[in-house]
């Protein structure tokens, strides 16, 4: 069975594809050499699964010797270690992209022999060579009793439609597998370690699955790899939001909320939203936002709203049943004066300055100050009770007044 590839890519681009695979096992030493029989291709994908028997410390490293001008391709390790349920061996995961065409052999480091060590690489085609990873998980499963069962690596969520899935199973007890519904089994290194790959319809939660036979610990890994050009277009529109509220704040704000929408190419921190008052469009919410504050509004008036969610690939949804607020009354003026400050004191401190202090004025409102006179005319204005009028004449008298 052909992985599911899906058609009609954009601008013609090919979709990922399984092109090669090998692998190896050593049963004592520092590392583990896969070589490829065929030619790699520069900018495919190379993906690993390696188990060990230690479960203690992590893998050092994976090379190779198909970079440009002779160097190791750099290899992003995942999951590194992960141990089994058991104790009883580690895995990890890891890609890099082909830097030049060629021969290529991939080498697994320890720093110390760990009893014996088993790795598989695939090649992959048509993968988004500058961010090739959507999503990755590695899990641990507990005993698996004799018989058929079922080994999964667990959930992800991808970005991209399109995605090729490279699932890995690792086990030191002698499992027999075959390879998940929709899944194509790739490499094997029997009993003991095996790969397959597809390519589901749409992005969202994936695993990666096999059909076992035996009894013993598992662990199975994903790894989700972008497709080159996008993938298959995108020509679904994100769900009409639901839950639209409107609530008015002041006599000029009225707040809008409302639930994300659901998209199945698209996760929902990558969907904007445009509102709408009165039917015409008065602004646009940034992807993830699922709020807007309208303002500037007349007091006392009714406005109704919709909102129309929008994909990364401009698709847009119909707007949802209108939402209605009334903007609230304006308060009434405030024509009640302060109370008259109290206790006013005046204190020469100097040839050339006077401190004033007063007890605070009350109002119905509230008091935002205070202007201060000399002689009848305004010298001051402050926000506290008391107040400094400096730069005067010695020995002269001065008289204040304080008005709040």
């Amino acid at each position: 069975m052909q992985d599911l590839l899906r058609q009609g890519n954009v601008l013609g681009a090919v979709a990922p594809a399984y092109v090669q695979g090998a692998s190896n096992s050593i049963f004592s030493g520092t590392t583990d050499l896969v070589a490829l029989s065929r030619n790699v291709t520069a900018n495919n994908v190379i993906a690993v699964i390696v188990d060990w028997g230690s479960n203690t410390g992590a893998l050092d490293s994976i090379t190779d010797n198909c970079g440009a001008g002779g160097a190791s391709d750099f290899y992003v390790l995942r999951h590194n270690p992960t141990a089994s349920a058991s104790n009883s061996y580690s895995a990890a995961m890891a890609y890099a992209v082909v830097g030049k065409a060629g021969p290529c052999t991939v080498t697994a480091s320890f720093s110390a022999d760990p009893g014996g060590a088993g790795m598989i690489v695939n090649e992959i085609s048509g993968i988004d060579t500058s961010s090739p990873l959507d999503a990755s998980a590695l899990n641990p499963q507990g005993y698996t009793g004799a018989g058929t069962n079922a080994a999964t690596s667990g959930n992800v969520t991808t970005s991209a439609s399109g995605d090729y899935m490279f699932g890995g199973a690792a086990t030191f007890n002698g499992f027999t597998m075959t390879a998940g519904t929709n899944c194509t089994l790739r490499d094997s290194i029997a009993s003991a370690m095996y790969t397959e790959g597809f390519v589901p319809p749409t992005a969202g939660s994936v695993a990666a699955t096999f059909n076992t036979a035996g009894d013993g610990y598992l662990i199975t890994g994903i790894m989700a790899f972008k497709p080159a050009g996008g993938g298959a277009p995108d020509t679904t529109p994100p769900s009409v939001p639901s839950g639209l509220t409107a609530s008015a704040v002041s006599s000029s704000q009225i707040n809008l909320s409302w639930i994300a929408s659901t998209d199945v190419d698209n996760a929902a921190s990558q969907i904007s939203y445009t509102v709408y008052r009165g039917g015409a469009q008065i602004a646009t919410v940034a992807a993830g936002g699922t709020a807007y504050s309208d303002t500037g509004l007349s007091a006392s008036t009714s406005y109704s709203y919709a909102v129309s969610a929008q994909d990364p690939a401009g698709n847009s949804s119909g707007q949802t049943a209108p939402a209605s607020a009334t903007t609230q009354s304006p308060p009434p003026p405030d024509t009640t004066p302060p109370t008259v400050p109290t206790n006013l004191s005046a204190t020469a401190i100097s040839s050339s300055q006077i401190n004033l202090a007063w007890t605070a004025s009350t109002d119905n409102v509230g008091v935002t100050g205070y202007k201060v006179y000399r002689g009848g005319i305004q010298v001051g204005a402050t926000a506290s009770t008391n107040y400094s009028d400096t730069g005067l004449a010695a020995s002269t008298l001065y008289s204040y007044t304080v008005s709040a």
